[in-house]
């Protein structure tokens, strides 16, 4: 059996694979975080990064939530885990406008436990997205 025929074809489906990847855009998180949670957000910011996002970070309005973030049309309240919003992005369920971290989560990811972080999935009136 002669492999160099074989060449040019695992030569272009390498290729191909190198501009598909190039091609693939980088999540873009708005991240707003309140002015007495700046230290929370500048990790939660680290970790985003180190997952590959681009985080963009603003001071929010007084009175808003401590944390949150928009990526591709979804809100995020609170330090989510990367991977969850990950996931999100990927599968885009049907009717979920967003996650949010509960009271314990929000407490739980801020202190780096290895315990499961509670997750909250916000749907939107309908149902449907």
């Amino acid at each position: 059996m002669r492999l160099l025929p074989l060449l040019p074809v695992a030569g272009a489906v390498l290729w191909m694979g190198v501009l598909a990847a190039t091609m693939v855009q980088t999540p873009r998180v708005a991240l707003s975080a309140a002015v007495s949670c700046r230290a929370e957000g500048a990790d939660w910011a680290g970790r985003l990064t180190a997952q590959g996002f681009t985080v963009e970070t603003r001071e929010q309005a007084v009175g808003a939530d401590c944390l949150s973030a928009r990526v591709g049309g979804y809100q995020i309240i609170g330090p989510v885990d990367p991977a969850a919003v990950t996931r999100l992005l990927m599968r885009k369920p049907r009717g979920v406008t967003g996650l949010s971290l509960d009271g314990a989560g929000t407490v739980m990811a801020l202190l780096g436990t290895a315990e499961p972080v509670p997750l909250q999935v916000v749907l939107d009136a309908e149902k449907k997205r």
